[in-house]
This record gives C-alpha cells, sequence and structure tokens, in this order.
C-alpha cells in the first residue's frame, strides 16, 4: 500500500509485476477501501479457487518447505 486517503475511502496501492499481461498500465491503483480483504479473508468472493493470490502463494511455499529435507 502506497498511501490512504481516509477521507474519500480511497487505497493507492503498488501492484507485485506480473510475468502475465495485465489489463492495468500502471502498477499504482486505486481502489476503494471497501474493495481491498485481509489476508486469509474467507467470504463468497474470497473463497472461489484461485482469488486469494496470496493465500495461495504463502500455501505454496509453506509446501515447498515441506518438501525439503
Amino acid at each position: 500500500m502506497t498511501k490512504v486517503n481516509e477521507q474519500r475511502g480511497r487505497v493507492h496501492v503498488e501492484l507485485d509485476e506480473s510475468l502475465y499481461p495485465t489489463p492495468w498500465q500502471a502498477r499504482v491503483q486505486v481502489f476503494h477501501i471497501s474493495e481491498i480483504h485481509r489476508y486469509g479473508c474467507r467470504c463468497q468472493e474470497c473463497a472461489k479457487p484461485g482469488r486469494d493470490i496470496y493465500r495461495f502463494r504463502a500455501e505454496q511455499e509453506r509446501m515447498r518447505d515441506e518438501e525439503q529435507p
């Protein structure tokens, strides 16, 4: 997160670089505070497979660590 404007309910977020084509031009995007969910959110939208990329990455890293002796 790069900047929060609480009066307007806006958050400026710098997105990670992607290996795949993205629909946005700039990595810094503006979201409304209500659009950002906490890590590990289990709401109906976040519970869909592939929606919580951070949870996915953390689980992948944990599995890699468990596989290494």
